[in-house]
Parts: C-alpha cells; sequence; structure tokens
C-alpha cells in the first residue's frame, strides 16, 4: 500500500479546505514558504512537492499571493493620490457637577506622493513616464542599428568573382 501524503490526508480526514484557506491567508500576509510550511505541521521541501502534484494547492498560494499584490498596489494608489487621516479622542473630565465627556476630532489631510504616482504610471502605461525615457529610447534604437549592422546578405556560390566582389546580374 502506498503511504498518503499530507493533502490526501487532509482530503480524507476533511480539512483539506481549511488548509487550502490558511494556505491563501499566509501567502496573503506576505508569509514566505517556510512560514507555510511550518504552520502545517511539514517541511518546507514537502510543501513545494504538494505545490508542484496538487493545482489547488498552487492556486491557493498563487490566489494569496495576488491578494497581496492588489492590496499592496490599492495602498500605493491611496499614497500616490493623497488622503485624509480623523483621529477622534475623547477625554473624559471629572467636574464638581460630575464627569464630563469630550470628543476631539482632528482631520490630517496628507498630499499625494509623486513618486510613488510616477513608479505607478511607468509599471502600468510604460516607458513614456519614466525620467530615462530618452536614454531608453537611445539603447533601443542602438540595439536596432547593431542588429541590422550584423544582418548579412547570403550570396550563393558564383554571385562572387575571384577579386571578392559581387557580380552583377
Amino acid at each position: 500500500m502506498m503511504r498518503k501524503d499530507n493533502y490526501q490526508k487532509w482530503k480524507t480526514d476533511g480539512t483539506l479546505e481549511s488548509k487550502l484557506k490558511l494556505i491563501k491567508e499566509l501567502a496573503g500576509r506576505s508569509c514566505g514558504m517556510g512560514v507555510i510550511a511550518s504552520e502545517l505541521g511539514m517541511a518546507e521541501n514537502s510543501l513545494y512537492a504538494l505545490r508542484k502534484k496538487y493545482k489547488d494547492i498552487d492556486k491557493a498560494y498563487e490566489d494569496g499571493r495576488n491578494l497581496l499584490k492588489k492590496s499592496l498596489l490599492e495602498k500605493m494608489f491611496e499614497r500616490a493620490m493623497g488622503f485624509t487621516i480623523t483621529n477622534e479622542d475623547q477625554i473624559i473630565e471629572q467636574t464638581p457637577t460630575g464627569t464630563k465627556k469630550k470628543i476631539i476630532k482632528q482631520t490630517r489631510t496628507i498630499i499625494g506622493d509623486m513618486s510613488v504616482a510616477r513608479y505607478l504610471l511607468i509599471v502600468n502605461f510604460g516607458k513614456e513616464y519614466s525620467e530615462k525615457k530618452y536614454e531608453l529610447e537611445l539603447s533601443e534604437q542602438k540595439v536596432i542599428d547593431k542588429k541590422n549592422e550584423n544582418d548579412w546578405e547570403r550570396l550563393e556560390i558564383g554571385e562572387i568573382d575571384a577579386n571578392n566582389k559581387q557580380k552583377s546580374k
């Protein structure tokens, strides 16, 4: 009889869905494979093997990583655009006539961060928003020129005379 791996054990004892949910949640909180494996009570290499063997384990991990990416991009967007924070403090004072409750609200506006905005523009819309746009275009042109310089026209035997000159056709 073949030995059951962790995936098969989880499936048998009905804990597979909760394990997949845990993998997704931990991956979404930026936990690495070692931490996830530890939380599952297994070796990291075993978790890698399970990811290769079972698509739903790999999908749970990738879904978690995509959630992490999405939340980080949302925070970057918020930082790029600016936002408002409202803090509310409650102060309770003892007065001769009893207790008095006072609520103090403070609102702060955080202005947008242009470097984050530029980064998001470059990542989403390409080099046209990069401060190195012209250097990138120059290096691309150099690559094209170098490729064109190295493209030789193939000549057939008989098209070259004894002096290594191409015969006119």
